[in-house]
């Protein structure tokens, strides 16, 4: 069974004048998806720190989801 970090968040596939065929877009990763909302939050709560602490932060809470989120996926 394949891990929930190897999974894109916002798949799509659009057509390609310039190439006359359909190309699949892969978009964000989870990774990435759920860092971006772990950043959000914490910039709209105020919170003070640095800018590298923010990302950080950020990945760690997304990294952290994802684990929870593989072991859900094992039981």
């Amino acid at each position: 069974m394949s891990k929930i970090n190897e999974h894109y968040a916002f798949p799509d596939s659009t057509y390609s004048p310039q190439l006359g065929e359909v190309v699949d877009q892969q978009g964000l990763t989870k990774r990435e998806y759920f860092a971006i909302c772990a950043m959000q939050g914490l910039l709209a709560n105020e919170y003070l720190g640095t800018v590298e602490n923010i990302e950080e932060c950020s990945v760690r809470h997304a990294d952290r989801l994802i684990e929870a989120l593989n072991l859900g996926e094992e039981e």
